[in-house]
């Protein structure tokens, strides 16, 4: 870096991270004992779909982050226009392709460096050398790749294995937050759909983008390249972890603290319950007050019935509106 005096607005990581589009993140659940024994709960975390993707990612080290990739899976290396009928040009800015099993290979990899790497960074470097750092898959470390970095004085740093997810910006502060909340939208989706709707490909990018923009913030970006010990450089931050035993921690991920599946139980008015407890705690007669309090507790049961019956409505709904569009 001091050699090619590379900057921070010419420094990059790219790597890629892979999506079963129906299998959520880990996540916490009550139930019964017995139901558990009984292996009932097994795929709970599944909706049955098997669908593999392929996101590219890279990011910058000055807080800006290239589009994503995503590469479908086709045995055909097409990409069909029903996959993408969420994707407006206008508003998201992303790369598409396929291959027959939805993973990269050296031909993408080539492309990505030709067509979306250097047309974006190009500008931004002028003369200036870049230095993209990648782990060892091996469409990174090619010959043509390597060559074709060399033609546009891209400087290419290869991880040693296994040592990515302490060295790497990206698997430092950026994709797990990417999958943590890929994996709320789709438990949303599953509890919206009520399970009359599969997860196809078609609704991947619908899912995927939000997540995309909330996870690759200008703030996370900045906190993977600190944390990798780059920029600032700064050796001793990784150093540091691998000198002794990893201590577990015991804090939740904030992004994990802020997602819930629970459904929203709103009820008209708050105010309304507590002017009605109000009003039976001043009865003066204990028979009117039992019977008070009964009629009381049957009146806000029923409000929360209403309640969840409504969410019921509205979930069923767009289920059944999402089931028209596809079968359309």
């Amino acid at each position: 870096m001091r050699e090619y005096d590379i900057r921070p607005e010419d420094c990059y990581n790219m790597d890629e991270k892979g999506f079963l589009i129906g299998r959520t993140h880990k996540a916490k659940r009550v139930f019964n004992k017995d139901l558990k024994a009984s292996g009932r709960l097994l795929g709970a975390g599944q909706d049955g779909s098997r669908e593999w993707i392929t996101v590219v990612g890279c990011i910058c080290a000055d807080g800006t982050t290239l589009p994503p990739l995503l590469i479908y899976k086709s045995k055909a290396n097409t990409v069909q226009d029903s996959w993408l009928e969420d994707f407006d040009a206008e508003k998201h800015d992303c790369w598409f392709t396929s291959s027959p099993n939805g993973w990269t290979t050296d031909d993408i990899g080539l492309k990505w460096l030709d067509r979306l790497f250097h047309e974006r960074t190009k500008d931004k470097a002028r003369r200036r050398w870049r230095l993209l750092f990648v782990d060892g898959h091996g469409s990174h470390v090619t010959l043509p790749f390597l060559e074709q970095s060399y033609k546009h004085r891209i400087l290419v740093a290869v991880y040693p294995p296994h040592a990515t997810d302490r060295l790497q910006p990206l698997d430092v502060g950026c994709f797990a937050p990417l999958a943590t909340y890929y994996s709320h939208n789709l438990e949303q989706f599953t509890i919206n759909s009520e399970g009359f709707t599969k997860l196809q490909k078609r609704d991947f990018f619908r899912l995927f983008f939000p997540a995309w923009h909330d996870a690759f913030t200008e703030k996370n970006m900045a906190s993977s390249w600190r944390k990798a010990g780059l920029f600032p450089f700064d050796p001793d931050v990784v150093l540091s972890q691998v000198g002794g035993p990893r201590q577990a921690s015991l804090c939740q991920p904030t992004a994990n603290r802020q997602l819930s599946s629970s459904p929203p139980i709103c009820f008209d008015s708050p105010s309304v319950n507590r002017r009605l407890r109000k009003m039976v705690s001043r009865a003066v007669d204990k028979k009117t007050k039992k019977w008070m309090t009964q009629l009381t507790e049957e009146v806000l049961s029923t409000r929360a019935e209403l309640t969840l019956a409504r969410i019921e409505k509205r979930r069923a709904t767009e289920a059944l509106q999402q089931e028209k569009k596809r079968r359309k």
